[in-house]
């Protein structure tokens, strides 16, 4: 019988520990960044925050699609292998951090949708909408089969077992899949803004960049950040060796991992 009042797993590798460390630090780099980016008021800067101006609306939108789907998406992801709890008290966290970034993404997406009906612009034109939008969907279907089948526990067991490794791998290939997506956000926000080209005359290499505006800059290091985020944060939870087959007593890898919270 399986055992829901068990420990979650710990990191068993030093690499794993350090990643663990690395993307639990630029989670949070990542939302001061663009919170920084988003209330600059300098060149290259988004300009503030004001959900009454149609155009500074617009800015809610990175602000809260990285602390939805880099900050609590990655707090979520390593929950189990970050926390001393019960497996119920972990899987309760898990599901308030993932319920904080579908709360947290609605409202970005709502701002880019309102900024979009007040200045006349067109819907999901660019390849980051289309990307944006898939993601946030699939998201959301994801995070309804694991409320429904695993915190409310609604499928029998060896459903919920069948189904596991699923749930985990497209959660975690959505995890990559959203930070990007915030990539290609950042990009096409730097490229629709015309302030962040260097277009000055031929020089030695590395001149170029150390004219760019303050604004552009900062945008480059949080691309840099979330990358890091990802590679961390996918590294640490890479399956540990007592969830490979028949790694508890001849038990399958789904049974093991309802067991441990993964």
């Amino acid at each position: 019988m399986v055992n829901y009042g068990g420990k979650g797993p710990k990191p068993t590798t030093h690499v794993q520990k350090v990643a663990l460390v690395i993307a639990h630090v630029c989670a949070v780099v990542s939302v001061i960044l663009v919170s920084r980016w988003a209330n600059g008021t300098g060149e290259g800067f988004l300009g503030g925050l004001d959900w009454g101006d149609k155009n500074l609306v617009f800015n809610y939108h990175p602000v809260l699609m990285v602390t939805a789907f880099v900050f609590s998406f990655t707090e979520a992801l390593l929950v189990y292998r970050t926390f001393p709890f019960s497996k119920r008290v972990n899987k309760s966290i898990h599901l308030g951090l993932q319920t904080l970034a579908v709360i947290l993404a609605s409202v970005g997406l709502r701002a880019v949708f309102k900024n979009h009906q007040e200045t006349n612009k067109a819907d999901l034109w660019s390849l980051h909408s289309w990307l944006g939008l898939a993601v946030f969907i699939l998201f959301l279907i994801n995070y309804t089969v694991g409320v429904g089948a695993f915190f409310f526990q609604l499928a029998p067991l060896p459903l919920r077992a069948s189904i596991l490794p699923y749930h985990v791998l497209v959660g975690i290939t959505l995890y990559l899949a959203a930070i990007f997506t915030a990539q290609t956000g950042i990009v096409e926000k730097l490229a629709l803004s015309g302030k962040c080209t260097a277009h000055y005359p031929p020089t030695e290499g590395g001149v170029h960049y150390s004219l760019l505006n303050d604004g552009c800059r900062l945008a480059n290091w949080m691309g840099l950040v979330l990358f890091l985020t990802a590679l961390a944060g996918a590294l640490a939870v890479l399956p540990a060796q007592h969830t490979r087959e028949g790694g508890r007593g001849g038990r399958g890898s789904s049974e093991v991992l309802l067991e441990t919270g993964v």
